[in-house]
């Protein structure tokens, strides 16, 4: 098997990382794997032993070019039996291959994703292309579907959350509530929104907040925007952090304000793995991801968060009852063991497939 992905962590760290990073870790211990991994970086942050591919350039059409042409030369020279990709860049190869489609957003709000049609064209010319398609939701199969990729050549694999690294910590009683918004900073993310909401919980109830943003830093700019919308607020940010698991164990009550139109919403799974309650915008993929588990809000509703931040805050039995049902819902759907089993059922079925012409 040859695990092809434009990034891994700890170089390049988001959902699409997670995911490919512990569908390795499983791999490793059941199959013959190699991983081919662009880099941003350094390649030193990659595991020992994989075949790097340098993404470290200002252009993305050069990026796009070396990853194409690159990984189709590795896998020439490796002849593996199959290829599970991260990345629709994986070039041409004469071995069955499988590309996982997270989103079709391109790390960008709703409201400024219409001028992305080219690059959604791309997406479709190269899925199609390839064997199977593996979507993380059943939200992210329709949106491929579209792009003119029959249905039997989709499957669809939810993530899975790390359950002993993402697990309830301690009861913590305190008069004061932790809320955490965990997730990349950039604008699509929403960062902004929960400040607004924030802003906008009564007095009474917001002083006794510990507001906290924490996620990888990819917007410079947006980061600072955010830190003058906090002024006067009881917020803290981390950026970059080794691991965001015990943010999430410290915390009361998880938001998850996305502007974007998500693929399956990881930071809202690992918040019910934590035993955590989570405000979630109102997407498709994130019902889907937690299974209804959660208050929804409308996208980018400012007033219909704060209330329901509010509301939260103020009754901990509810809290309480929904972090006890989102570990449950966590534990029947998200083991990473039970997710790689799925993947490989599929990567199987093309491997026979192809030897049976």
């Amino acid at each position: 098997l040859a695990i092809v992905t434009r990034a891994f962590p700890p170089d390049v760290t988001s959902g699409r990382e997670t995911v490919i990073y512990n569908l390795w870790r499983q791999a490793v211990q059941q199959d013959d794997v190699t991983l081919i991994s662009g880099w941003r970086y350094s390649p030193r942050y990659l595991p020992a032993g994989t075949l790097p591919i340098d993404q470290s350039s200002a252009s993305r059409i050069i990026n796009y070019a070396r990853f194409f042409f690159t990984s189709a030369l590795l896998i020439r020279r490796l002849r593996p039996d199959v290829v599970l990709s991260n990345a629709i860049e994986l070039g041409p190869v004469a071995v069955p291959a499988a590309v996982i489609v997270y989103d079709l957003n391109f790390g960008q709000a709703d409201a400024v994703r219409g001028k992305q049609q080219v690059r959604r064209a791309l997406v479709g010319w190269r899925v199609r292309r390839l064997d199977a398609v593996i979507t993380i939701s059943h939200a992210t199969e329709v949106q491929v579907q579209a792009l003119g990729v029959v249905s039997n050549r989709i499957r669809v694999i939810h993530p899975g959350a790390d359950l002993a690294r993402f697990c309830p910590a301690a009861e913590r009683r305190s008069e004061s509530y932790v809320v955490i918004c965990p997730g990349r900073i950039l604008p699509g993310k929403g960062q902004h929104v929960a400040l607004a909401a924030l802003g906008r919980v009564p007095p009474e109830v917001r002083r006794r907040v510990q507001f906290v943003i924490v996620g990888y830093m990819q917007d410079g700019a947006y980061l600072s925007r955010l830190r003058e919308l906090a002024v006067g607020l009881p917020v803290e940010f981390h950026t970059d952090v080794d691991d965001i698991a015990p943010f999430y164990r410290q915390a009361d009550l998880v938001v998850f304000p996305t502007l974007m139109e998500e693929g399956f919403g990881l930071a809202a799974a690992e918040a019910l793995a934590c035993g955590k309650p989570v405000i979630y915008s109102d997407y498709p993929a994130i019902r889907e991801a937690t299974g209804g588990v959660g208050v929804p809000v409308p996208v980018g509703d400012v007033d219909a968060l704060a209330h329901a931040l509010t509301a939260l805050l103020k009754d901990r039995d509810r809290r309480d009852a929904l972090g006890r049902a989102g570990r449950a819902y966590a534990e029947t759907h998200y083991g990473w063991a039970g997710v790689y089993q799925r993947y490989q059922r599929v990567l199987e079925r093309l491997v026979s497939s192809r030897q049976q012409g």
